[in-house]
């Protein structure tokens, strides 16, 4: 005989299937803090400095395409 597996029960109530809730959410969360770490190292590659480095952090993307444009500009 084949069972089917039922979702654990949490106080009475079903909890939702982890695959289909992450698959729902996607990767949201992961492209912010790519964007922090790409500035904070771009920073610091540049400034040497935690300070700059964390203001860029907070920039993130913004500052990326900006050193990115002004990288190309500069040396092409």
């Amino acid at each position: 005989m084949k069972t089917e597996a039922n979702p654990p029960e949490v106080n009475g109530e079903t909890t939702p299937n982890t695959t289909e809730s992450n698959s729902k959410t996607g990767c949201s969360w992961r492209f912010p803090i790519a964007g922090v770490t790409v500035a904070v190292c771009v920073s610091w590659i540049f400034n040497h400095s935690v300070l700059w480095a964390i203001f860029h952090g907070l920039l993130n993307w913004f500052y990326v395409a900006y050193k990115t444009i002004w990288y190309v500009v500069k040396h092409y």
